[in-house]
């Protein structure tokens, strides 16, 4: 998977794509993604540690599902409540989220999934610190996002995450990162050797 950050784009300061052979939503023969075997194709927002970026890394990547015409649904695991929160704010503001952002606890999560909907893509955002919501997310997920700023203590706990996502599919992004500084440069170099997306 390939992920880009666009700091050009103004309306979304993060811009995810995620390479056509993960959510390649033609008609399917033979490795077909989730969308095209009649279910959700659910992304896990997940990184042990707060403050990456994780809920904003949800709304985001929701909103440009959506504008790209796909049905799409957050689930917030969050105690938290951070993507609650944001599109209460939003529709508070007379600017709803076009997308529903769903609360849901670990007992409730395999029904709220279901609720969404076969044809969705259905976006997890866990909370910081919280191993079984964090492993939750991830045995319910098809792909992986980990979220983390370009710090090397920020790193570190990509590689506490690393080894739970249990062979999935998944890409590090990176967050909050200013262009052209040795701090960006160093993390990109450190996920490039290590074969990280």
């Amino acid at each position: 998977p390939t992920w880009v950050y666009k700091p050009e784009q103004r309306s979304l300061p993060l811009v995810m794509y995620i390479h056509h052979d993960i959510l390649n939503l033609d008609v399917c023969t033979s490795n077909c993604t989730p969308l095209q075997k009649g279910r959700p194709m659910i992304i896990g927002i997940v990184n042990g540690k707060g403050g990456v970026g994780k809920t904003t890394t949800a709304i985001y990547l929701a909103k440009s599902f959506t504008d790209k015409g796909h049905k799409v649904a957050v689930i917030d695991l969050d105690l938290q409540g951070s993507a609650s929160d944001w599109a209460d704010r939003a529709e508070a503001a007379g600017t709803p989220l076009p997308f529903p952002v769903e609360v849901s606890n670990l007992k409730r999560l395999p029904r709220t999934i279901s609720a969404v909907g076969q044809d969705a893509i259905v976006i997890l955002d866990t909370p910081p610190g919280d191993a079984r919501s964090i492993d939750a997310a991830i045995e319910a997920s098809d792909f992986i996002i980990v979220p983390t700023q370009a710090s090397s203590i920020e790193v570190a706990r990509v590689w506490e995450t690393l080894p739970s996502l249990n062979g999935l599919p998944f890409g590090v992004l990176i967050t909050s990162a200013r262009l052209g500084t040795r701090n960006l440069e160093a993390v990109a170099e450190v996920l490039k050797g290590q074969e990280v997306p």
